[in-house]
């Protein structure tokens, strides 16, 4: 069955939509679904990142720490064949967008299937991991995270934090030492301040269904 079928038998309050989901089980869902599509990810690309693509057998152990997740469908799939590499790289940052989406979409359908835009979402700093993932799979390409740091951020192998996180960090930082007041000083009363840092996106998601996992 697919992950969302398999989590819809498994979590009574998913199926009665209620807000508030298993966070455990969410998390060992999106573990197996992320290493399937990080090692489908070492031969190329895969083009179709959608919850029915993602099988789990029925039978599995929920205390384990991951589900194991089966990727299918490569019908539209590019693999590597030594000439193509910046197409293939390509299309596997548009598999981790669409991974994110695929994420939120799947663990927030009980409040509509559009995926708000990134200037709807504020600031939050108390965030959950699956959090971070889907807004760090939502970054620009040229700081999106790979598959294969997502699964070592959510199995916390050597990863702590996203690129998207350090900028900001690194942002607040020369805020506190006062680095950038002279920077809006500079500016007439009337006009807008420059953005804090043009090359990253910083929101969250709406409805926070996995805080303090």
């Amino acid at each position: 069955m697919n992950i969302r079928n398999y989590y819809y038998e498994r979590d009574p309050q998913y199926r009665e939509r209620v807000a508030r989901s298993n966070k455990k089980i969410l998390t060992k869902i999106i573990k197996g679904a992320a290493r399937a599509l990080a090692q489908f990810h070492q031969y190329g690309g895969h083009r179709d990142i959608q919850y029915p693509n993602f099988l789990v057998s029925s039978d599995q152990d929920l205390n384990s720490n991951v589900i194991d997740v089966k990727l299918i469908d490569f019908n539209n799939s590019l693999i590597y064949k030594g000439n193509q590499p910046d197409r293939i790289e390509g299309i596997q940052r548009e598999d981790v967008y669409k991974f994110g989406r695929m994420v939120y979409k799947l663990f927030n359908e009980h409040y509509g299937k559009r995926i708000p835009k990134l200037n709807e979402f504020p600031i939050y700093n108390h965030n959950s991991k699956l959090d971070r993932v889907i807004k760090a799979c939502f970054q620009d390409e040229s700081i999106r995270p790979s598959m294969q740091e997502i699964v070592d951020f959510l199995n916390r192998n050597n990863i702590g934090e996203f690129e998207y996180e350090r900028n900001i960090r690194q942002v607040e930082q020369q805020q506190q030492h006062h680095e950038t007041p002279q920077i809006e000083h500079s500016l007439p009363p009337d006009a807008s301040p420059p953005p804090v840092a043009a090359n990253f996106r910083v929101f969250a998601v709406k409805f926070d269904l996995f805080s303090k996992i």
